[in-house]
């Protein structure tokens, strides 16, 4: 049997915003990085093989095509308890819909002054498209995504949106996103 050093790599999910790589900690936790211009990857991390990765990128693959019950059912990642909380509300917003900063910090039961510590626990959500943080908005506009207010990974978080109908955002017409193994 060949151990993850031997396996082969998993090839990125493409998109028309730019690629979704899964890589693996050191810690061997998963994550789902936006390979997309302006975006630095960290230097620990290896590019993630195995049934498991593959299980998490083809859920990724399904919800952007609009069918979220993979994604339902990998489970919510690991972190602190304030960031499981936080992902774990983000994952009860229904496709096509936003919520608010304000919205999750009130459905923590927590006041709204929280609200920039809930944009970093959507920041470090390690799995996008499982915790769908795109779907989070600020109160008075887009807000950011992935930890940026500009740039490349906005784009994306404007073409999930509009994928979703949720925004009126000019962007890239919706194109199945597909894995590159797939025929």
């Amino acid at each position: 049997m060949a151990n993850s050093c031997e396996s082969t790599p998993l090839a990125p999910l493409t998109t028309p915003w730019g690629s979704l790589v899964a890589y693996q900690r050191k810690d061997g936790s998963l994550l789902l990085e936006w390979a997309v211009r302006g975006s630095e990857r960290n230097p620990t991390w290896t590019r993630a093989s195995g049934a498991e990765a593959e299980r998490v990128l083809r859920a990724a693959a399904s919800a952007i095509d609009g069918d979220e019950r993979a994604a339902k059912r990998i489970e919510t990642p690991l972190g602190t308890p304030f960031q499981m909380a936080v992902w774990n509300a983000c994952r009860s917003i229904p496709n096509g819909q936003t919520r608010t900063y304000g919205w999750i910090a009130k459905k923590l039961g927590r006041p709204t002054a929280l609200c920039r510590a809930i944009g970093q626990a959507m920041k470090r959500n390690p799995l996008p498209m499982i915790v769908p943080c795109h779907r989070v908005v600020a109160a008075d506009g887009l807000g950011g995504y992935a930890g940026a207010t500009d740039g490349a990974l906005l784009r994306v978080k404007c073409g999930l949106l509009e994928l979703e109908s949720c925004s009126k955002v000019k962007h890239t017409p919706r194109k199945p996103s597909r894995l590159k193994s797939d025929p």
